[in-house]
């Protein structure tokens, strides 16, 4: 087989053992010279030569071994280099369909608080309206001042039932986040937290809105109630601010309180508050939600989601 249909290695292993053959070859002889010549200049530059040669074959030799060496390497680097690539990205893909099935299932439980919230509304509401109406007709036409007591008392009830209904609906799905939009239903939620807590809470924005996507607007609101319910908790607050505007097709959404703050180094109270879902629900509609928060500094949180939603990633 001619040496040209060989692979490189191989042909430059095979000129190597012939140049160093050729090298040994060439002592010998100069060796040989240098002896029957009685050591004349002539030999001496011959044997000279051949050391300079055999020397040459070995640095050549050497060299090429190295070379091999880090071309091998190189190539293993390279492997490497592409695996660890190809694993990222197969990260990557996992973590994006993680969000996207979060994303899927937290539409899923937002659509089931809806139907619950309806059902509370138009189905057990009515009906206690209903026994309310019919505890009332009791009442007038009640036989004794101790029945009418005992109707009233009932009709004290039914009212805090029908209350309580009316409240656990609204938690599920404010029906005002459909009906009239988000500003009014932030502002029902602030007079809510306020009614219930000792907070001073202010919502500042405008009722007229530019329209916004009901999912962006849902999200919106999940995330000023989420925020609101860290402030009652661990805050200490005394106020919040709660900020609503639109600018360049973005609504912006602030909530700022002068509470204790929170140390927001890795691993420390961050991670324990709810800050990490409701990033991802920002993230879900293609927004941003920044934190800025100091040790009794207060905290503020900054949302920027597209009007329209059409940032929303596939799915």
């Amino acid at each position: 087989m001619p040496i040209s249909h060989l692979p490189p290695t191989r042909q430059a292993g095979i000129v190597t053992a012939a140049y160093l053959l050729a090298a040994g070859l060439w002592v010998i002889i100069s060796d040989h010279l240098f002896e029957q010549a009685n050591a004349s200049p002539w030999a001496a530059t011959m044997k000279g030569l051949a050391f300079v040669a055999a020397t040459g074959a070995l640095l050549f030799t050497v060299v090429r071994r190295g070379l091999q060496r880090l071309s091998t390497a190189q190539a293993a680097l390279r492997d490497r280099v592409t695996a660890l690539q190809a694993a990222q990205q197969d990260l990557l893909a996992s973590r994006e369909q993680v969000r996207e099935f979060a994303a899927q299932q937290e539409q899923a439980r937002e659509a089931e608080r809806a139907r619950i919230s309806r059902e509370l509304h138009d189905g057990l509401g009515q009906l206690l309206s209903g026994l309310r109406l019919d505890l009332a007709w009791l009442r007038q036409h009640a036989a004794s001042e101790a029945h009418e007591a005992r109707t009233r008392e009932a009709i004290d009830l039914a009212d805090r039932t029908i209350d309580e209904v009316r409240r656990i609906s609204n938690e599920l799905r404010p029906g005002m986040l459909d009906d009239l939009g988000l500003a009014p239903a932030v502002r029902w939620l602030g007079r809510e937290v306020a009614r219930r807590t000792s907070l001073a809470i202010t919502v500042d924005g405008p009722d007229d809105l530019p329209p916004i996507d009901d999912g962006v607007a849902t999200a919106a609101f999940r995330i000023v109630q989420e925020a609101l319910a860290n402030v009652t908790r661990h805050a200490q607050a005394r106020a919040v601010l709660v900020r609503l505007r639109a600018e360049h097709d973005q609504l912006l959404v602030d909530v700022e309180d002068d509470g204790r703050g929170f140390d927001r180094t890795p691993g420390t109270a961050e991670g324990h508050l709810g800050l990490t879902g409701m990033r991802e629900r920002a993230r879900t509609w293609a927004g941003t939600l920044q934190i800025d928060s100091t040790p009794f500094g207060g905290t503020r949180l900054a949302l920027r989601l597209p009007l329209h939603g059409h940032g929303r990633r596939a799915g």
